[in-house]
């Protein structure tokens, strides 16, 4: 059931900042001391797809794995303070026995966490947890009617499927294997079956549920139909 909390943000609507994205975009480099600017950007579809900018932040990154020194500094400025501080890296073993898996470490609660938020008005960045206001994911403030709706555009605007669809058409990813399929295809086939659960459901509970069709019932082989839909994807 969908939260009415007056004031509440969530995870969708705040600057965020992914330690995978920082080594996906080379911010954090292996034996390297690097500055970047990282810029929030945010699609708006509005008469058409833009992509507008939020802010920027300018990132520091010192990586010496061997020398234990690994941390990244940020710098920017908020209602015209200038801000800067570290956030100490740190790493623990892989669960699959190969390498080891990077954290930040919150600046606030000094737990590891993959994700940095500047939400509620703080002028740092922190992890989720660290807020006394609970920092809501999206679904989690959606009205039962629009519970489905919000479910697929958050699924659907994240690309998972796009790029999976990338991946499973490179050269050295395949659909099957030794007449099996892949692991990739695999999660092609439950994410795509995901996504057109939700739209079904979605469509359903808009036509069941939607104030401007109260008065304007649809066809019940039309209900029957997106039921049949819904039911098919389970």
């Amino acid at each position: 059931m969908g939260r009415n909390v007056t004031d509440a943000e969530n995870v969708a609507e705040c600057l965020s900042i992914n330690i995978k994205d920082l080594f996906t975009l080379k911010f954090i480099e292996k034996n390297r001391f690097v500055i970047n600017k990282y810029i929030f950007r945010s699609r708006l579809f509005f008469f058409g797809e833009r992509i507008v900018e939020l802010g920027s932040v300018f990132i520091t990154a010192c990586f010496y794995p061997e020398n234990e020194d690994t941390y990244i500094i940020l710098s920017y400025s908020y209602n015209q303070k200038s801000i800067q501080y570290r956030i100490k890296l740190v790493s623990i073993p892989s669960n699959l026995g190969k390498g080891v898996i990077w954290y930040f470490q919150c600046p606030s609660t000094q737990k590891r966490c993959k994700i940095l938020y500047l939400a509620y008005n703080s002028t740092i960045f922190q992890s989720r947890g660290a807020y006394n206001r609970i920092l809501y994911y999206p679904v989690q403030m959606s009205s039962k009617y629009d519970l489905h709706n919000t479910a697929y555009w958050s699924l659907n605007n994240s690309h998972r499927l796009e790029k999976l669809q990338k991946k499973l058409s490179t050269k050295y990813t395949k659909y099957f294997y030794n007449n099996k399929a892949t692991k990739w295809h695999i999660k092609w086939i439950a994410l795509n079956k995901q996504l057109n659960k939700l739209n079904a459901l979605r469509l359903l509970s808009l036509v069941k549920n939607a104030p401007i069709l109260k008065d304007r019932p649809f066809p019940l082989d039309m209900i029957k139909k997106l039921e049949d839909m819904a039911n098919e994807y389970e």
